[in-house]
């Protein structure tokens, strides 16, 4: 609130003096970044505003059947702007009785403030509400980007729904539709944009961030195609070596339709990775959106990996920064040419000087992240991809460890019988420390025909 005092004076017709002759006092309300913004041209973006969606698999239930970190996005971007405190129409139809209702909601996790690029924007999926059959009128305090989530969590899918977003309050702004937008649309629409963001709505991932930075790569000459293949590649890659096939029996074991999100973020952040959502700050945002920068991030790959971690039955709390990596991994063998700063042979070496210790003095937890990384891939270098593919879907269909210890010894004792060998010694040689418990499981196996500690990884010998 901002307080104003209004004092008036006049002049005396006789005197010629001046005095007061009233005096007021008002309060106004008032908001900084509430400016509207608004298109000079609708006609330059082609999303419509009437949408038909169809129902996803809640968020929720997908990540439990997943058993990964985090939750992706069950909410569908739109292409469109909500102003501040401005009254949205939203025509609903197509609801079943009892079926679920769509809700709106507004503004896109960890996406920079554009006019605080230090922060974040102040609206992150803000819910509007449930929306039933009819015309509602909603609005947000802050404002933000425009996302329909409308999700079912049963095994049968319902049918999809109309949402019409009508008015002013409601803006368009670059988006980039997989299949549907042309390079050449998409650099018109960023040229022509008074709303400062830009998103792309691709087949496995939904990308937000500067309209400002888009059009820099844009103008490149980016594919817009080919960048968002690129992430699809990376996404399979991730499915693959967690073992989801869309022919798998089990429908534990098919991939998700869901998407996650990459996020252009603020300038104090680097990069990290939470619910439905990687983010890399602004400084470092050529990852986002330059293919050939994408086909070489190790950044990228890995903080999409963080969402794919099995937390809850065999990767402990130890390692939250290694078992990433074997999704990481996974994307980094799609790119064999490419130059990163992990995965190296100085790593590799620096793991061998580790193993040649006495066994007695290891303590697997203390050692570098890379370091640990190199006995992951062993295992897969060892017994193959197949190893990983067994281990997520046996870790799907087991139920969820609380205690460390327990998730600790069904790493272990899963990956013998995966392997069809005793991997006491192994272990034990990387310093793990497995319990007796762990030991007796492990022994019902056979021995082992060689020593897998001496397996070069990363290009080592």
């Amino acid at each position: 609130m901002v307080y104003f005092a209004l004092t008036s004076y006049a002049e005396d017709a006789d005197s010629g003096e001046i005095a007061q002759v009233g005096a007021t006092s008002i309060m106004i309300e008032w908001q900084p970044g509430s400016r509207a913004l608004l298109q000079a041209d609708e006609s330059k973006f082609g999303q419509p505003r009437t949408i038909t969606v169809s129902a996803l698999p809640d968020t929720n239930v997908e990540r439990r059947r997943l058993k990964q970190a985090n939750a992706w996005a069950d909410f569908q971007p739109t292409g469109f702007y909500l102003n501040p405190r401005q009254s949205l129409v939203a025509k609903v139809s197509g609801v079943s009785g009892d079926g679920p209702q769509p809700e709106i909601l507004v503004g896109t996790p960890a996406l920079v403030d554009p006019e605080s690029p230090d922060q974040e924007v102040a609206s992150q999926l803000e819910s509007l509400g449930l929306l039933g059959n009819g015309n509602h009128d909603v609005s947000a305090e802050e404002g933000g980007i425009v996302y329909i989530r409308y999700v079912y969590a049963g095994d049968t899918r319902p049918p999809p729904v109309t949402v019409t977003l009508e008015g002013a309050a409601a803006q368009p702004f670059p988006l980039f539709r997989q299949g549907v937008t042309t390079d050449e649309e998409w650099l018109a629409m960023l040229r022509e944009t008074k709303v400062p963001f830009a998103e792309h709505a691709g087949d496995a991932v939904i990308i937000t961030g500067m309209a400002v930075e888009a059009l820099k790569y844009a103008e490149r000459g980016q594919s817009q195609q080919e960048l968002l293949d690129t992430y699809k590649h990376i996404i399979a890659a991730q499915d693959a070596i967690s073992g989801l096939d869309v022919k798998a029996h089990d429908a534990r074991d098919r991939p998700s339709p869901l998407r996650p999100m990459v996020v252009q973020s603020n300038k104090k952040r680097y990069a990290d990775a939470s619910d439905y959502r990687a983010a890399i700050g602004t400084d470092t945002i050529e990852d986002i959106w330059w293919r050939p920068t994408l086909a070489q991030s190790w950044k990228m790959w890995h903080e999409l990996g963080h969402h794919r971690q099995h937390t809850e039955t065999w990767s402990w709390r130890n390692l939250t920064e290694v078992t990433v990596n074997i999704y990481t991994l996974a994307a980094r063998r799609l790119f064999p040419e490419a130059s990163t700063e992990h995965a190296t042979v100085e790593e590799w070496d620096a793991a061998k000087a580790y193993l040649a210790g006495d066994a007695g003095d290891k303590v697997f937890e203390q050692q570098p992240v890379f370091t640990m990384l190199v006995m992951f891939e062993q295992l897969r270098v060892v017994f193959g991809d197949k190893f990983y593919h067994k281990l997520h879907r046996r870790s799907r269909a087991a139920p969820d460890l609380d205690d460390e210890a327990d998730k600790k010894h069904f790493f272990m004792t899963q990956a013998a019988e995966i392997a069809h060998t005793n991997l006491t010694p192994y272990f034990t040689s990387w310093g793990l420390l497995p319990e007796k418990r762990t030991v007796d499981e492990m022994g019902k196996q056979p021995s082992a025909v060689e020593d897998y500690t001496a397996k070069p990884v990363f290009g080592g010998h």
